[in-house]
């Protein structure tokens, strides 16, 4: 074979693949990583959203019954103008049929639940991926300032 021959063996082909094969490989894990994180910012940013929703709301009055209040609030933060469309509703980032935010303590993948507990804080939790079947990503405890009117 002549050295003055131009252009790359087979070998140096298949190795050049080979490269190209292992940085698609890592940079398509880093995107799939990317989209989960992605998931579970928008579950924070709801906690957040529902946290500051009831500040605001026991803030507004100091007689707020919480048992009432966090249907309320639950329903508005899941249809923010009240019309019974779809064009607004702010739906879970893991599944787009099902709302964001729930009283329900049984929660599905990337929910915001909101309950109270015997202190009549409101207790805001947001689920991952696994749902209510595994750790909340996010908690957030809002408790009403006690009025200290005689």
């Amino acid at each position: 074979m002549n050295r003055r021959e131009k252009g790359l063996t087979l070998i140096e082909l298949a190795m050049v693949a080979v490269i190209i094969g292992i940085l698609a490989l890592m940079s398509g894990a880093m995107l799939l990583n990317a989209a989960d994180k992605a998931k579970e910012g928008v579950v924070k940013a709801n906690v957040a959203t529902a946290s500051s929703s009831f500040i605001f709301k026991l803030n507004e009055s100091a007689d707020v019954n919480v048992e009432e209040l966090i249907p309320q609030v639950v329903a508005e933060l899941n249809d923010p103008d009240g019309v019974e469309d779809s064009s607004d509703e702010i739906k879970s980032p893991y599944n787009s049929e099902i709302f964001a935010f729930t009283t329900d303590a049984a929660a599905e993948a990337g929910q915001v639940t909101v309950t109270t507990d015997d202190s009549h804080s409101v207790i805001i939790k947001g689920y991952g991926e696994k749902g209510s079947a595994g750790s909340p990503i996010m908690t957030k405890t809002v408790t009403p300032i006690e009025s200290s009117e005689s």
